[in-house]
């Protein structure tokens, strides 16, 4: 419900404003940014997953651009063209 993706997407906000010291959390934020179904929560993920690692992040969502899953493919896409 609303309630849980509001939930989610601050938990996701604010372990990216934690930066580095919660890289611990880069596994679950992979997991929201994949299949979460919210699209608020996947950038909020995403978001936080670039403060964590520019680089790193870059290259996990790199990868995504080969998954079969359309609207994946077009979250990763808008997190790049966002980066600009």
């Amino acid at each position: 419900d609303d309630a849980d993706q509001n939930l989610r997407r601050e938990a996701a906000v604010s372990l990216g404003k934690l930066g580095p010291g919660a890289v611990g959390a880069v596994p679950a934020l992979l997991e929201r940014l994949g299949f979460d179904p919210d699209p608020a929560v996947q950038e909020s993920a995403a978001a936080s997953l670039i403060r964590f690692d520019p680089r790193e992040s870059g290259e996990v969502l790199r990868d995504w651009l080969d998954a079969e899953d359309p609207e994946l493919k077009r979250r990763v896409l808008s997190i790049f063209a966002g980066w600009g």
